[in-house]
């Protein structure tokens, strides 16, 4: 007997690569039906708890008691929604349902996705259904639960590396900037002339010289070095008996890493003998075939972060350690720190777990202690040389207290090396005095700084605010069923060029910019008119849609300025051939509305029932309101905060 379940998925599915909708993000769109009779929703209650739990979350959903069936699809969208952020896919808004028209109890529902996130988001949706009906149906849970962390692995594979490029998309999101992915660690933000590139925090604007200089430890303290900044004695160890003579030859303590690594993989610090200096010899070759001897210089750890020639932020990364209260053992206290949410050994996550491995271990025995011994009220107690956030440090911002001279020394450092946004690692007594009293050395200078969010979550809005021109976009009409007689694409694109924009034009015949075209034939609506996106010279776009091909690619573009609906001049590509041209466009005028976020023009009886208050003029007028609100846009745009 085939068991009946709570939720339904029918065959109905469309990959939209684009966007259509009030979502900002391409999606799955798919059908599916609910089975009211077994609606009951103590099942819903338990479903949420189940998945709570599943997904370690801190609080369950809220349920909405207005409508059953509803809340169980808001549910259903909550709960893929939650998976997707487990996954961590940069996704910063939930899935949107409609009830169709022809079916009761027939719903479509549309799912944000990332690139090349179709079919992947299909497995979230599937899993979330099969959920609810075994819930629903009071059978065991276990093995459908079994399949979750495996899934969310899948998924990962989506996901940007880091936590730069996730928090620069959420900062972009609530900047009302526009973005999409070119790779799953590449961004364009803004189009047009505005466009943008970021991958983690490397900018389009970061030399790639300057870039390979900062990765290789030796040849840019040695380019450093020249410049009169100051920084750490090193030497290349070709092998362990070149680490123990470059020992000699600087004196201990000194430090060993590799010279290509970042964020303190395979750094050991402070030795002072010569097993040390063997274990850290050891455990750095794992990493890499390149090892640095370098002088140990003492002093507290501060990072400063540097964009285009500015000191944007800085703080004290305080090394890995806990604070004793007079009761409790080292062991307890690192449990009591290691219970803060923001730690974990994800790389998404803000902090990293403290562990008692051989290296704190080896710490405390020189401190005088054991993982059970109990320090004393207020006594630091140290468990990491490095204070590296990515080795359990924790970041204090500083960047009020920063001398003059120690910014200036930030700045020289990031410039030397050709780099527009840099992290610099500077080892000093107190960042509030200058260096040229106190003395300092860099010890590193990052191409790709992780920002954080412990005390810097605000640089990603600050950066993105100085790196994009306005808010990334430009002035986009979208004008749908013209008669190709009132040539309406042509005027407004002469009106534009002749007060000296750089138009993108989209019409029945492809893609051009300033009259000459970039696309052949055939006209493929998504991929031209994204031609035009991407093109950095493109200053406004005058989109003239015939067709109805866009309901099944949807837009490259989230947003546009100003809706022209021009007539029933619309033939359908698609499976619409019983429509007439009224009905085509009232689809299309639906499905666009939403991402029309200026004004809305029509000419005299265009009879579209889809469309709210507008504009009614005649075809002269027409052109010069147009005009009018695209010289309007451009200056929200130019000015958006």
């Amino acid at each position: 007997m085939l068991q009946q379940k709570i939720i339904q998925l029918d065959s109905r599915r469309l990959a939209m690569r684009g966007f259509l909708g009030d979502l900002r993000y391409p999606t799955l769109r798919l059908s599916l039906s609910v089975c009211p009779e077994l609606m009951a929703e103590e099942r819903l209650h338990a479903v949420n708890c189940c998945l709570t739990d599943a997904l370690h979350l801190p609080k369950k959903m809220e349920l909405t008691e207005d409508d059953r069936i509803e809340s169980l699809l808001e549910a259903l969208l909550y709960w893929v929604h939650e998976v997707q952020i487990a996954a961590h896919w940069p996704i910063f808004e939930k899935g949107r349902f409609t009830a169709d028209d022809h079916q009761e109890g027939v719903f479509d529902l549309a799912i944000p996705v990332v690139k090349y996130g179709h079919g992947y988001a299909l497995k979230i949706v599937e899993w979330c259904s099969s959920v609810f009906t075994i819930i629903f149906s009071s059978q065991s849970l276990a093995p459908l639960l079994g399949q979750l962390q495996p899934l969310i692995a899948t998924l990962r594979a989506l996901a940007p590396n880091g936590s730069n490029s996730g928090r620069f998309l959420k900062a972009a999101f609530d900047l009302q900037i526009p973005f999409t992915a070119i790779s799953m660690d590449i961004y364009q933000f803004g189009f047009g002339h505005r466009t943008r590139w970021l991958s983690s925090s490397f900018t389009d604007e970061t030399s790639w010289l300057g870039t390979t200089l900062a990765q290789n430890k030796f040849l840019s303290t040695h380019l450093l070095r020249e410049a009169g900044i100051p920084v750490p004695l090193n030497r290349l160890a070709n092998d362990l008996n070149a680490a123990l003579s470059i020992t000699h030859e600087l004196g201990y303590p000194v430090v060993v890493k590799p010279t290509d690594r970042d964020q303190g993989i395979g750094v050991s610090v402070g030795l002072t003998s010569q097993d040390e200096v063997k274990k850290a010899y050891n455990m750095a070759k794992k990493h890499s075939e390149n090892i640095l001897v370098e002088k140990h210089v003492e002093g507290r750890d501060y990072r400063l972060v540097v964009f285009r020639g500015e000191l944007i932020w800085a703080i004290e990364r305080v090394p890995a350690g806990v604070i004793g209260d007079g009761v409790k053992s080292v062991r307890e206290l690192v449990d009591t720190v290691n219970s803060d949410p923001r730690r974990g050994n994800g790389a998404h996550l803000s902090l990293k777990s403290l562990t008692l491995d051989a290296e704190a271990l080896s710490l405390l025995a020189k401190q005088g202690l054991d993982a059970n011994s109990v320090p004393e009220n207020g006594e630091f107690v140290k468990l990491r040389q490095i204070a590296n956030i990515s080795a359990g440090g924790m970041p204090v911002e500083v960047f009020q207290r920063v001398h003059p001279d120690n910014r200036l020394l930030a700045i020289r450092a990031a410039a030397l090396l050709c780099l527009d946004l840099a992290g610099i690692d500077i080892l000093m007594p107190d960042i509030s005095r200058s260096w040229l009293e106190t003395g300092a050395a860099i010890c590193e200078v990052n191409a790709q700084p992780q920002l954080g969010s412990i005390t810097s979550s605000h640089l990603y809005p600050e950066i993105l605010k100085k790196y994009i021109s306005g808010n990334g976009r430009i002035p986009v009409v979208v004008i749908l069923g013209a008669d190709p007689k009132l040539r309406l694409c042509t005027t407004v694109e002469s009106e534009l060029r002749a007060v000296g924009w750089r138009v993108g034009v989209f019409d029945e015949s492809g893609a051009s910019i300033a009259g000459r075209a970039i696309t052949a034939s055939p006209v493929d609506l998504y991929f031209d008119i994204r031609a035009l996106c991407c093109d950095r010279s493109v200053e406004a776009m005058v989109l003239n849609i015939t067709d109805d091909r866009l309901l099944l690619s949807g837009l490259p573009l989230q947003r546009f300025d100003l809706l022209l609906i021009a007539g029933t001049h619309i033939v359908s590509f698609l499976e619409n051939k019983n429509k007439s041209a009224k009905e085509l466009l009232d689809d299309i005028v639906s499905a666009v509305l939403p991402m029309c976020d200026g004004e809305i023009m029509s000419l005299s009886d265009t009879g579209v029932s889809s469309l709210p208050a507008a504009q009614n003029m005649i075809p002269e007028q027409c052109i010069a309101e147009v005009i009018r609100a695209l010289h309007e846009a451009r200056e929200r745009h130019d000015n958006p905060y």
